[in-house]
């Protein structure tokens, strides 16, 4: 008698649960989720780049002012330099190769994937005291497109440009590491 007690008791939890049991199988909900979709055109090579894609990077500024301005050239040269804010000392330096792949999974990242070309060529929300500049310049197929924003200290809301300066900036350390 004690057991038929406590169900009357806990009867409105027990509703609860098989409402919601019941909830989940009519939405057929089988706690799997579904694989993913195939690609849209899953034999479709990455573009090789052209033969003029470069890229330069600025970035100056801020509480430390600097310059640091990062170049990639038509055939994979890269080069960094950071330097005095009136660029009359390099700081520090390097230099790499970025493959031909690289090359092309760069140009496919930056011009295909983020549409560069396309993001306007001012990006900052507004002014803002002791913020850092960062340009970003792309040459590709006799074209020329420059984007950024005055200041880092105020958001960049686009999603496209702050994803190419990662990729960027991702380059940079591989080749500060090498």
């Amino acid at each position: 008698m004690a057991h038929k007690a406590l169900i009357r008791k806990n009867m409105p939890i027990i509703a609860l649960i098989a409402g919601l049991a019941a909830l989940l199988l009519a939405s057929g909900c089988t706690g799997q989720t579904p694989p993913p979709a195939p690609p849209a055109n899953p034999t479709t090579q990455p573009q090789a780049a052209p033969s003029d894609f470069s890229i330069k990077y600025t970035s100056e500024g801020g509480f430390d002012p600097h310059r640091e301005i990062i170049t990639i050239s038509p055939g994979g040269d890269f080069k960094y330099e950071y330097q005095s804010s009136d660029g009359s000392k390099i700081l520090e330096s390097y230099t790499g190769k970025l493959t031909a792949q690289e090359m092309s999974q760069l140009y496919n990242f930056t011009l295909n994937e983020n549409r560069f070309f396309s993001l306007p060529e001012e990006l900052g929300t507004g002014k803002c005291a002791d913020g850092m500049s960062t340009y970003i310049e792309i040459q590709a197929n006799g074209k020329s497109h420059s984007s950024g924003h005055s200041s880092i200290a105020c958001e960049v809301d686009n999603a496209n440009f702050r994803n190419v300066q990662a990729e960027i900036l991702r380059i940079k350390k591989l080749y500060r590491i090498l």
